[in-house]
């Protein structure tokens, strides 16, 4: 009988997987200049919260107009969200999908096991939308030109705060439930386990 693995182990070969996705992406951000705007626009977001914190312009006002500045920002970094994106989805969804694990898992001596058959493309989507933000990631990069920017601005927030949301109760859930089973493994019907 399989039996799904605790935190520890899971922690740590997930930590080494987010280390491998930050080197490679600081790698990509070395190599890809940012554009001349991502400054400027980060002078006016501080001019912004500069004039809201001294009482020259109201709340909404305010929220207008960084609404408008992060939308350009996000606009501004789409190379590095879809570099992101694809990394994300090579790293945490084919490659396990061919060798049930990840290299973080492979270190920690644990690979995927579905009970009821093989292991899907879907299920190991779903499992990266609650534990590598890929959820939040492919909703910024679908809404981004498609609506106006208070309502991006908005939206932006709201799946942010569920993706926090969904990796602290999925965390929660492997510490406390007697089968360490979170979101993820219930969703995608996949436990994490030793290997034998």
């Amino acid at each position: 009988m399989h039996r799904s693995v605790g935190i520890k182990k899971r922690a740590c070969a997930f930590l080494f997987d987010m280390m491998v996705l930050l080197g490679i992406l600081v790698f990509v951000y070395y190599f890809v200049p940012e554009s001349s705007n991502v400054a400027v626009l980060n002078e006016e977001f501080n001019s912004v919260n500069d004039l809201l914190f001294g009482n020259k312009i109201d709340f909404l006002t305010y929220l207008n107009r960084v609404s408008i500045i992060m939308q350009d920002l996000d606009k501004e970094r789409i190379i590095y969200s879809l570099f992101n994106a694809i990394y994300i989805v090579t790293y945490f969804v084919i490659i396990p999908w061919f060798t049930k694990k990840t290299l973080g898992m492979h270190i920690m001596g644990l690979n995927y096991y579905k009970k009821s058959g093989e292991i899907t493309l879907d299920d190991l989507l779903v499992r990266s939308m609650v534990t590598c933000g890929l959820l939040y990631l492919l909703v910024s990069l679908v809404l981004i030109y498609a609506l106006p920017s208070v309502l991006y601005f908005v939206l932006n927030i709201f799946f942010a705060i569920l993706q926090i949301s969904l990796a602290i109760i999925s965390i929660f859930m492997v510490i406390y439930r007697k089968d360490n089973r979170g979101l993820q493994d219930m969703w995608s019907k996949i436990i994490v386990v030793n290997e034998k």
